[in-house]
């Protein structure tokens, strides 16, 4: 069979060469390092000392390719994790636990007070390097505005957590107020996946987390429109991507929560009817995320973190599509949302 031909890749990062003995000239395995400066000094350096060789096919991007120790690529000590949606619920516990492994951490919401103190706090409590991004991820640049932050430091770690739902009627709500609900959603996530992938392409290695929701497996229902419409889409998204990328080295995984303990229900007006649902149907925003870690770390592509919601998964595979609308239709109005 015909090899597809490579094609080289630029990088951001530099070169570190690590001393070898040179009776022995083994060749150098550089990976997706071609046309940067550092890399074209490197290979000038290479050429100049004896008992080097270099081998022409290992200047191309090869999936799941692995650095020699001859040669790495230096980056920053610390990995780096971005995390939307981070002022408070998932978001905020993504960030404590991804601080706690050692990532330094990138947060991004609208409530700059809120991002600020939580970086004090993991500053304090892990010593690790926080960026501090407010932001509305609702803007149409937005995912540029994040890349500018980042000043092209590689992620590591994407948490697609952001997002909020609108308790109302389709028609008794504006437009722009629709819009946006969908742009962070659906565009962020696709936005900002795009912006970080190929660095975590030409690195063979990185991973993608992204919060979807229970009711992306639902018929949908009255109220919250767009939010079953959106968490579907974000789950068909994450399994398309996860095909494309996992021989590369990237692991893709989505997560579907079922009712959660945060700021989710208060932002959309529900929490009364979250009051009203038995206790262990609620997850706390830490079991989310560390399922969603767990499932991450053995290279899972969809997690269901608690027991009732995997019963809730199973019993939408299994009842008929004109039964789940019906009791959507009966069970929203009696409870307008709180499911997320």
């Amino acid at each position: 069979m015909a090899k597809r031909p490579m094609k080289p890749c630029g990088s951001a990062y530099n070169l570190t060469i690590v001393g070898v003995p040179l009776d022995r000239p083994p060749y150098i395995r550089l990976v997706n390092v071609l046309e940067t400066p550092a890399a074209r000094s490197a290979l000038a350096m290479l050429r100049d000392e004896g008992g080097w060789r270099l081998k022409p096919d290992h200047l191309y991007n090869r999936p799941r390719a692995l650095l020699s120790n001859l040669m790495t690529l230096s980056s920053p000590a610390r990995p780096l994790a971005l995390v939307t949606g981070a002022s408070s619920g998932i978001g905020a516990a993504f960030a404590r636990r991804l601080a706690a492994r050692g990532h330094d951490v990138a947060l991004v919401a609208r409530r700059q007070d809120r991002l600020e103190a939580l970086a004090a706090e993991l500053d304090a409590a892990h010593g690790v390097s926080c960026l501090v991004i407010a932001l509305d991820l609702s803007l149409a640049d937005a995912h540029d505005r994040v890349l500018t932050a980042l000043a092209e430091r590689p992620v590591a770690v994407l948490v697609n957590n952001a997002g909020y739902s609108l308790a109302a009627a389709y028609a008794q709500t504006d437009w722009p107020a629709q819009r946006d609900c969908v742009m962070t959603l659906v565009m962020a996530v696709c936005a900002l996946t795009h912006a970080v992938l190929p660095g975590m392409l030409a690195t063979g290695q990185g991973r993608i987390i992204t919060i979807s929701s229970i009711l992306a497996l639902s018929q949908g229902g009255p109220g919250h429109t767009v939010y079953p419409a959106a968490k579907s889409f974000v789950l068909k998204f994450m399994l398309s991507l996860h095909a494309e990328v996992k021989p590369w080295g990237v692991r893709v995984t989505c997560v579907l929560p079922g009712s959660t303990a945060s700021e989710f229900q208060s932002a959309n007006g529900t929490q009364a009817a979250m009051q009203g649902m038995p206790k262990a149907f609620i997850a706390s925003p830490e079991q989310v995320v560390d399922a969603a870690l767990a499932a991450s770390d053995r290279g899972q592509l969809v997690v269901i973190p608690g027991g009732y919601n995997r019963l809730a998964a199973l019993m939408f595979r299994l009842l008929p599509d004109g039964l789940q609308r019906w009791v959507a239709t009966h069970a929203t109005v009696a409870f307008a949302g709180g499911i997320r």
